[in-house]
């Protein structure tokens, strides 16, 4: 019966949001698929839900042994699963900064995060609203905001006089088992790794890996305006 009324009610959601499509306006229409598409962020929580566990949230990280702000962690997309993730962001934002570049269906969620050390960019009230309308396809539109992300990383480098010797790459909708190991940083530190992948979506390394992920939008949108995004 339980699964049933799940189903039901996945139905009824996604009927109403085909209705809102509807009488939607080209860049509403566009928002509501690619960037701010809500059906993803209801079958994500489902997903984390059903995966995870409906009470199972992101651990802080209560203990680390980092004494000194080293790490700037890179959040270059929306806050998908915010609430299962905030303590976890919270406590890392204790021990280095944070830097996020969101869209502006986050303005209510924005508003209710309160730390010095975490930086957030909206793209729409931000330098780099001219040229994220120019990106060619929504799928290139993460490595924009990464490209922005460390864009903002350079400007608090300078503006503070310092810099990061690592960085780490994050989502808010991704579970961490051993979350005490993110700033962990020795396998980085290794001058004969470069990076640490863990996947597309989490990953880190030393700050000359900076440059590399900077221009890899450029690289990435010459793929696909000649007809290489298949590759």
């Amino acid at each position: 019966k339980m699964i049933f009324l799940i189903k039901l009610r996945s139905k009824i959601f996604i009927f109403i949001y085909l209705i809102r499509l509807l009488f939607s306006n080209k860049k509403e229409i566009y928002e509501r698929i690619f960037e701010n598409d809500h059906i993803r962020k209801y079958l994500n929580e489902l997903e984390w839900n059903d995966i995870i566990g409906k009470k199972v949230h992101n651990k802080q990280i209560k203990k680390s042994k980092t004494k000194k702000i080293e790490t700037a962690i890179l959040i270059p997309g929306r806050l998908r699963n915010w609430k299962q993730s905030s303590k976890l962001i919270y406590s890392l934002a204790e021990k280095s900064i944070v830097f996020i570049v969101t869209d502006n269906i986050d303005k209510d969620l924005i508003k209710k995060i309160k730390h010095k050390n975490i930086k957030i960019t909206v793209i729409e009230n931000s330098i780099y609203q001219a040229e994220a309308n120019n990106v060619p396809h929504p799928a290139l539109m993460q490595f924009f905001k990464l490209k922005c992300a460390i864009d903002e990383v350079y400007k608090y480098e300078k503006k503070n006089n310092l810099y990061f010797k690592y960085f780490l790459k994050l989502r808010t909708d991704i579970y961490f088992y051993n979350p005490k190991d993110l700033l962990n940083m020795r396998r980085e530190a290794n001058e004969n790794c470069l990076f640490v992948w863990m996947t597309d979506v989490a990953y880190s390394g030393r700050r000359e890996f900076f440059l590399i992920l900077q221009n890899f939008y450029e690289f990435a949108k010459w793929l696909y305006l000649n007809n290489y995004h298949n590759i």
